[in-house]
């Protein structure tokens, strides 16, 4: 397998080959950067980029200033970067670049102006764009009966497609004991025969249906009672449209509400008052009166209900606005969400969707971002989302809940004696998982720890050769020489000898120098962590599954020398290491990707933003103390920060238990590319976020490597 520094190096040559005689500048002075100016020579390289170190000379080249990067007229200038910083040096240079005809690409030539120009979008004329609120509130005032559609227009559900709720309805019968695989097909199928003939009640769709089944009348209604609970279930309102609604009466509008549906008006006007939709005066629905809206249900709606003028409004044109304007009432046509969502920017999603899961995952996203009919007005298709928790629950909640599914499945299937939530990352996920245990009544689960670690105790503990301290005192770190030393190895000021250049011609030499006091330290650390390890009541030798949320494996590797247990990872995304160790440790993963600058998902280029929200309240660990508590490092975020972190765990938790309670098909799996999609969709190409919040988002490393700006 080949290292990522000769990745890095094939892949520039691979892309840029045909640049090799042009003029190219590189922005960034990453070690990649150094493979890439040591593996090209022959490349015409004519200087570097880096806003805070203009003029300075390193690997041989000069750090040019703007005005010096137009004098050499290069043709492209290539970002050495992580894609989540790419995109920050996109928004720092794109209109430099674009005034001085310069192109700008990443190592794997994507052009940085397609990746990340949010103007590009199709569809951006759609007349729907200029339907509004006002206009259909100016409508109402000029018409005496009002006229609204039910579902869909008042109210919708969190599914994405009516059939399946019968899905559901099947797996909750079967749950339930009864013998109906193949319900959910036979349920569509009766009730489309029959509509052949007539327009049929709920009654009359179950009296057919026991007939196919084969079912006794105890069956039959229990059957029919499960979908009526999972139909209330998953509806909610439209509430834009329940707000029109109420102003049509309270503007002395006389309101009626026609319907083509099954559920007879008793039903219905139980289910809308659970809703809290009232103040119309009566409901038509087509199994009462055996016609639908295209064939004879507005002739009656109008020969009972007299007036000077009717509107009617409805999602659906073909049978709502045709229907309506041949009897002659005027309509007003709003969309479905799920028409809504067609024509956004997130329409790639329906690509995606091939078991419940998927679909279901996407209609609860749609129930809320375009649960407003007018929310695409004046968007070009691109919704607007102004509140942190709209944030969490309509980006972030879909992929964190993909990964608990994924995880339910993972440790239903091998025997652990427990899953340890690693700190910091693992604080949400284990509420997560509790929540998600709850929400489906799963029993025998292996049992959670939030389990107390960071990378500076696991490495401090594991020091026992001079290599061991050579490794990580190569890792890259941020600070002096001396603070890598109390920072990855817990010495203290009074142990560390002063940095000298002349004396120590590396950081490892430094670091060496040191080598009996941070083998003794490390000691101590193991033997404290031991006895934390042992007061979690876990068995030596048990199978135990180790969560971490992003990993190359470093902290397992560590752990896997002192802990007496058997170690499986279950990360959310597992990367490529160069480490001959990593390699042979037993992991399992979400997402599994390879080095840092092949080309990804969007997950793998945007994960530093989802490590902001996933992680406790408390500082990163540094130790235990001689009574085996807890000592923390100091706390370097705001209580913005932690007030941003409140905000985006609590839609998250609210999002996944809604999901797994009410829609999860647990014999079904979840595709991860939708909700990787979802979570794609908050790039500014696709949504016009207006929360200032997330431009302040900075994630701060606990291992002395720094902090990095999140850009969304």
């Amino acid at each position: 397998m080949i290292s990522e520094k000769e990745y890095v190096i094939s892949t520039f040559r691979k892309h840029f080959s045909e640049y090799k005689e042009r003029k190219i500048v590189v922005y960034g002075i990453g070690l990649n950067t150094k493979n890439i100016l040591d593996g090209c020579e022959d490349f015409n390289i004519v200087g570097l980029m880096d806003p805070n170190k203009f003029g300075e000379m390193i690997y041989g080249k000069k750090i040019l200033t703007y005005d010096e990067v137009v004098e050499q007229r290069p043709e492209a200038i290539v970002v050495i970067a992580r894609p989540n910083s790419a995109k920050l040096i996109y928004r720092r240079i794109h209109n430099f670049c674009e005034q001085n005809n310069i192109l700008l690409f990443d190592i794997n030539k994507n052009n940085l102006f397609d990746l990340f120009d949010y103007s590009k979008l199709h569809n951006e004329n759609d007349p729907y764009f200029s339907t509004s609120e006002v206009q259909l509130r100016e409508q109402i005032m000029n018409h005496e009966i009002i006229s609204f559609d039910i579902f869909d227009t008042l109210i919708m559900r969190k599914v994405l497609h009516p059939q399946d709720v019968f899905t559901l309805v099947e797996q909750k019968a079967i749950n339930n004991g009864y013998d109906v695989f193949g319900f959910s097909q036979q349920r569509a199928e009766t009730e489309r025969m029959l509509f052949l003939q007539t327009n049929p009640t709920i009654y009359e769709i179950y009296n057919a249906l026991q007939e196919r089944l084969g079912i006794t009348d105890k069956e039959k209604v229990s059957l029919m009672n499960i979908e009526l609970a999972i139909e209330k279930q998953v509806l909610i309102q439209r509430k834009n449209m329940v707000e029109v609604l109420k102003y049509a009466v309270s503007c002395g509008k006389k309101v009626y509400l026609i319907s083509d549906m099954y559920l007879p008006k008793a039903i219905l006007e139980e289910i809308l008052n659970d809703l809290g939709v009232y103040g119309y005066i009566d409901i038509y629905v087509s199994c009462e009166h055996r016609v639908a809206k295209y064939n004879g249900l507005f002739p009656i709606f109008k020969e009972n209900v007299h007036g000077s003028s009717y509107l009617h409004i409805g999602d659906n044109y073909d049978a709502d606005g045709i229907p309506a304007i041949q009897n002659g009432i005027s309509a007003f046509a709003i969309k479905s969400a799920v028409d809504m969502l067609e024509l956004s920017t997130y329409r790639e999603v329906f690509n995606h969707l091939h078991t419940i899961n998927d679909r279901s995952l996407v209609g609860l996203f749609i129930s809320k971002v375009f649960n407003n009919p007018f929310s695409l007005y004046q968007s070009k298709g691109r919704p607007e989302i102004s509140t942190l928790y709209n944030v969490g629950y309509l980006f972030v909640a879909p992929i964190m809940t993909n990964y608990i599914a994924w995880l339910l499945k993972v440790v239903k299937e091998n025997a652990y004696e427990c899953i340890l939530f690693a700190a910091r990352d693992g604080y949400l996920m284990q509420k997560l998982y509790k929540r998600a245990i709850e929400a489906l009544n799963l029993q025998n689960m292996p049992r959670d720890i939030y389990f107390l670690t960071s990378r500076m105790i696991c490495a401090a503990s594991s020091m026992e050769t001079v290599e061991d301290i050579a490794n990580v005192s190569a890792l890259p770190f941020s600070g002096s020489a001396e603070e890598l030393l109390k920072i990855r190895f817990g010495l203290h000021d009074d142990e560390i000898l002063p940095f000298d250049k002349e004396l120590y011609p590396d950081i490892q030499a430094y670091a060496l120098a040191h080598e009996k006091k941070i083998v003794d330290k490390s000691r101590e650390y193991r033997r404290r962590y031991l006895e934390y390890f042992k007061s979690l009541d876990i068995k030596d030798g048990s199978k135990v599954a180790y969560f971490d949320f992003v990993s190359t494996g470093t902290c397992q590797k560590y752990l896997t020398k002192i802990l007496p247990c058997e170690i499986t990872g279950v990360y959310f995304l597992y990367y490529l290491s160069d480490s001959t160790l990593a390699k042979k440790l037993s992991i399992r993963a979400l997402f599994e990707k390879g080095f840092y600058f092949q080309e990804q998902g969007y997950i793998f280029n945007n994960y530093f933003f989802l490590e902001t929200i996933v992680t406790s309240f408390d500082p990163s660990l540094s130790s235990f103390d001689e009574n085996i508590k807890p000592v923390y490092r100091p706390e370097t975020r705001s209580e913005g920060q932690l007030e941003y972190v409140r905000d985006m765990q609590s839609s998250i938790i609210d999002y996944l238990s809604e999901y797994m309670g009410q829609l999860y098909h647990v014999n079904e799996d979840l595709n991860p590319k939708v909700a990787e999609l979802l979570f794609s969709c908050m790039d500014r190409k696709y949504t016009d976020i207006k929360c200032d919040t997330l431009n302040e988002v900075v994630l701060l490393d606990d291992f002395g490597t720094g902090k990095l700006q999140i850009v969304y």
